[in-house]
């Protein structure tokens, strides 16, 4: 649970999850940019010379798909909100 919070209050994973999910149209996109975003995370960490034990390397990132996916969607459903904002404008 606390590798779960960490993952969710990690910026970087949130910016790299949404310019993921930035360029993706339909709705399976968010789950690939958790998963995307997981990854360079854990990519991140460990070019920066801190690994992690080799017990918890999966379990952060499953933790980090779960969390990152969420991080997408917020990311996903704002930018709905303004592209169907500015097709009302328009009309």
């Amino acid at each position: 649970m606390a590798i779960f919070i960490a993952k969710l209050l990690d910026f970087i994973g949130f910016i790299i999850a949404g310019a993921t999910v930035i360029f993706i149209k339909p709705k399976w996109g968010i789950p690939i940019a958790g998963m995307i975003a997981s990854f360079s995370t854990i990519l991140i960490v460990q070019a920066t010379g801190r690994s992690l034990p080799a017990d918890l390397m999966a379990l952060a990132f499953f933790a980090g798909i779960i969390a990152h996916s969420i991080h997408a969607g917020i990311v996903y459903y704002i930018k709905q909100l303004i592209t169907k904002k500015k097709i009302i404008n328009e009309a």
